[in-house]
């Protein structure tokens, strides 16, 4: 007991030491990710244990400061993402409400780059760190940041930290240290197996510490129309233009930057593809995609479709946007979109959506193109088509999300109109109607009319079309050829007036007289 209570002692003062070097550290570190500067406190980097920044940070491996370097961490990272892994680090947890599924999945991805840790409370809706690392007598924190700190120092009898670390230092035997720690697992809630693992871990980190140092000596700046992206060199010879650019080009001598005269709007999207061969559609507004296409054809990138998220990241992403839309219902002026029934079961099942998980399903390109037929030298939707069974309604967001992660198509849209009923619905085919006029009996056209248009509106539309006076002419339901059905109230819709598909109409002229024959 006697040694036990001495070893326990033993760690308190260790304890003690790394929350006074904690206290001591209070400069700020610079890093650059992806060309935009962000400025921490170390102590805030230096928060969670065995990560890629204690390493980075309690060794040797990587001095951006030396040979009159400007000290400044260069990560060939995605700045936007950057954002949110230091919040995380500052605050010990974030919300992943206020990030879409995309962005949460992309926070996850880097956090998992740097060796962070974290885990997520699906109740609370937090991300925090799987362990409890406020300050207590037994914190896992404090602990693994004073054997972090000794592991890269090993065999020797005193333990000096960089100089980095004014005014800090521990002096023990390092060997013998850890061997108490590792004795005294029992009272701080790791075993051995653990600290062997965590060893095993920062060694690796130092591997990736390492090239991470020599990638940043391959940085190179862009400059588009003023606004500054940081790449490595490795990245742009993934592309024939930039590697050209790279080869031929000088960068400017003021600024050190490679001048390209092209809208910076597009670039955050392209370098994230070219660094991680995918990239977070959210990024992109739809109604910008031609011009996106246009960019990429510019530079030379093919291939461009995203690839798919993790099934879990699907389903929760297109999840959270349909239960929005069925929250609020069809919105009367919004567009939606129609989506094959067939293809959006077969999705579902892959990604468990409806708590049913097929791994196994086949799936393919969206493809409407059984939804449609060809009529008057147009595709428009089949007249026979049953929502459920043949197509599904969804917000022409969750739509434009499914084509960027599969592609296919092609797009179907409808507006959400009000009918006399004042019942909502979607309207993917209008109404074909075959018109005459009183005086060229003989010749046909055809036109198409929602069934919400008034007869008015038809009326006026018509005599536009026809070259003829409004006030001149009076609407038939031309039904089977003859004159069916007088439409006198002409404030009343085509669907009011049952007007169907295909309807024979006639737009009757008065004589020379001024009357109706």
């Amino acid at each position: 007991m006697d040694q036990a209570a001495a070893d326990v002692s033993l760690w308190k003062e260790i304890h003690e030491r790394s929350k006074l070097r904690q206290a001591q550290i209070n400069s700020k570190v610079c890093l650059n990710v992806g060309g935009k500067i962000f400025s921490i406190l170390m102590t805030v980097l230096l928060r969670f244990p065995v990560t890629l920044f204690s390493v980075m940070l309690s060794t040797e491996i990587w001095t951006p400061e030396a040979d009159g370097g400007d000290g400044v961490y260069f990560f060939d990272r995605n700045p936007h993402v950057m954002d949110h892994v230091l919040d995380y680090m500052a605050n010990g947890f974030i919300r992943t409400e206020i990030l879409t599924p995309e962005d949460l999945w992309s926070l996850k991805g880097d956090l998992d780059f740097f060796q962070i840790p974290y885990a997520e409370d699906q109740n609370s809706k937090v991300l925090r760190p799987p362990f409890d690392d406020s300050v207590s007598e037994h914190d896992k924190s404090p602990y693994f940041n004073a054997l972090s700190d000794m592991l890269e120092h090993l065999g020797s009898s005193s333990f000096q930290l960089p100089e980095r670390f004014p005014q800090a230092s521990i002096t023990a035997s390092c060997a013998s240290i850890l061997d108490k720690c590792l004795r005294l697992s029992s009272s701080l809630f790791i075993s051995s197996r653990e600290a062997t693992e965590g060893i095993r871990k920062w060694r690796g980190l130092e591997e990736t510490v390492r090239m991470l140092a020599e990638a940043s000596k391959e940085q190179v700046n862009l400059d588009f129309r003023g606004r500054i992206f940081a790449t490595c060199k490795s990245t742009l010879m993934k592309t024939q233009w930039f590697e050209a650019m790279v080869s031929r080009w000088q960068p400017a001598a003021d600024s050190g930057a490679y001048f390209i005269d092209r809208n910076p709007r597009f670039v955050d999207i392209i370098l994230e593809f070219l660094r991680q061969g995918s990239w977070n559609p959210a990024r992109l507004d739809p109604k910008l995609k031609p011009e996106f296409e246009k960019e990429l054809e510019f530079f030379g990138i093919e291939n461009f479709l995203p690839k798919p998220p993790p099934a879990s990241v699907q389903k929760q992403t297109i999840l959270t946007m349909m239960h929005e839309f069925q929250g609020q219902g069809l919105v009367v002026g919004c567009q939606y979109a129609m989506l094959s029934a067939k293809w959006w079961r077969s999705w579902k099942l892959q990604c468990g959506y409806d708590s049913v998980l097929d791994q196994a399903a086949k799936l393919g390109p969206i493809d409407n193109s059984l939804l449609l037929e060809t009529v008057d030298g147009k595709s428009v939707p089949m007249k026979t088509l049953s929502e459920m069974w043949d197509y599904e309604i969804v917000p022409e967001s969750v739509y434009d999300r499914l084509v960027y992660w599969f592609g296919g198509g092609p797009k179907i849209l409808g507006p959400a109109l009000r009918d006399y009923k004042q019942q909502v619905f979607v309207e993917f085919r209008k109404l074909q109607l075959l018109v005459r006029k009183s005086s060229d009996m003989k010749t046909e056209v055809s036109v198409w009319f929602s069934r919400t248009a008034t007869v008015e509106e038809f009326a006026v539309a018509m005599c536009q079309k026809l070259g003829i006076l409004r006030e001149k002419v009076r609407v038939w339901d031309f039904h089977a050829g003859t004159r069916h059905v007088l439409l006198e109230d002409t404030t009343k819709t085509l669907e009011q007036s049952r007007i169907i598909d295909m309807n024979k109409m006639l737009i009757e002229e008065r004589d020379a007289h001024g009357r109706f024959p």
